[in-house]
């Protein structure tokens, strides 16, 4: 019964990397042009609602850790469910973009109550001897669902609509994660009824982990990798600054999401199977040697190969970070202790966001970005195998 129960919230979070992450956030900027259109406004405002997306996360993040130990993960996670759902189709019928800037901060609160604390620490409580494949294919789902994602809402708001297609898009987020976040989703095997027990699990409390000195290497690292996630889409912008049109910028940007899609799942594969420290290395190589061809390759073959690399780099921050503090500190407190590494990335990514702006203002390129995110590899890298190295001298 507990193995057919795990096999069903499995598949309930890959619905959640495939609609929520995949569809919902990253089809975001395909309704930008659009909707500035419609309602005549600058694009300055249109874009403000990716910093209220960002807000929101903050908010979340602040709060996931301690009301997934406190509530009743089907309650919380269909609440989030709803709201996320619910918001995007009352938006639709908004002209209003204050509406828009409601439904994004909605959006981001609720991202750390189905995406970011809950599936690393409900599939790490249900998958011990696979955490690392089942997350991967997750994560990979979500590269996967924003490669396809794109082109098909994009077709369907070029025929009907952005107001239909954000109306879609809420339907098929409801109809899709709703059935498994009611009836499908328990915190950890030991849960059965409607309320969690306290903590009896193997694993350091949330004071054991800060007082660590691995604790503030993975959180640089997460640092590092958070501004390559914030300006993973300067991609487009870069390759049509080079002189390629938008069919090639968003092809190229496809590829690194499905270079990503299979990082995620190869990584997760090999991080049950070999020495962490040696699978993060070798993927940091790939993601740093990527964004460092992407700043200096200026044919497309040599671009979609390099778009590949990196792609396989950001496999790190999905599935190598969460794999690694569940493997360091356990069960114990682990939404808590993932909160404390997403609370500081919040932040950052908040500002970070506009980073690649403000560099190609003073540059006139997005090389010096590119050259950026290859740089956070090479800081993320040493920081997480050095932490690794401590886990068993403070374990």
């Amino acid at each position: 019964m507990k193995e057919k129960r795990a096999w069903w919230i499995f598949a309930g979070c890959c619905m959640i990397g495939l609609l929520y992450v995949g569809m919902i956030c990253n089809t975001a900027g395909l309704y930008f042009n659009d909707m500035a259109r419609e309602l005549k406004l600058p694009m300055t405002q249109v874009t403000l609602t990716m910093s209220f997306l960002n807000a929101g996360g903050l908010i979340g993040t602040i709060f996931a850790g301690i009301l997934l130990m406190k509530l009743d993960v089907r309650l919380l996670s269909g609440l989030a469910v709803l709201a996320s759902g619910g918001s995007m189709i009352l938006a639709s019928f908004s002209a209003n973009i204050i509406a828009f800037y409601g439904m994004w901060l909605i959006i981001g609160i609720c991202t750390p109550l189905l995406v970011t604390i809950l599936i690393p620490t409900i599939l790490g409580n249900w998958f011990s001897r696979k955490l690392g494949l089942v997350l991967g294919v997750v994560y990979g789902l979500s590269g996967i669902g924003g490669a396809a994602f794109n082109v098909v809402m994009g077709q369907v708001l070029a025929a009907f609509g952005w107001r239909m297609a954000l109306c879609i898009e809420g339907g098929l987020a409801l109809a899709g994660m709703l059935p498994f976040a009611l009836f499908a989703f328990r915190l950890r095997p030991s849960v059965m009824s409607q309320r969690a027990v306290p903590h009896q699990e193997d694993g350091w409390t949330e004071k054991e982990a800060r007082q660590s000195k691995s604790f503030y290497l993975y959180l640089m690292a997460a640092l590092a990798l958070t501004i390559v996630s914030s300006l993973l889409q300067q991609v487009s912008s870069h390759i049509s600054n080079l002189g390629y049109d938008i069919t090639v910028s968003a092809l190229v940007m496809s590829v690194v999401m499905l270079g990503c899609a299979v990082g995620n799942v190869s990584i997760g594969s090999l991080l049950d199977r070999c020495p962490t420290g040696a699978v993060i290395g070798s993927y940091s190589c790939l993601g740093m040697l990527g964004w460092f061809g992407i700043a200096f390759a200026k044919e497309k073959l040599l671009l979609f190969l390099c778009g590949i690399l990196a792609g396989f780099g950001q496999a790190i921050f999905q599935t190598g970070l969460p794999f690694c503090y569940r493997k360091t500190y356990g069960n114990r407190e682990f939404s808590k202790i993932c909160a404390d590494f997403s609370l500081p990335g919040s932040i950052l990514a908040i500002f970070s966001a506009s980073l690649g702006g403000i560099i190609y203002d003073h540059t006139g390129s997005y090389r010096f970005t590119m050259l950026l995110l290859g740089v956070m590899f090479l800081i993320a890298a040493p920081c997480i195998v050095k932490a690794i190295q401590y886990t068993g001298k403070e374990g």
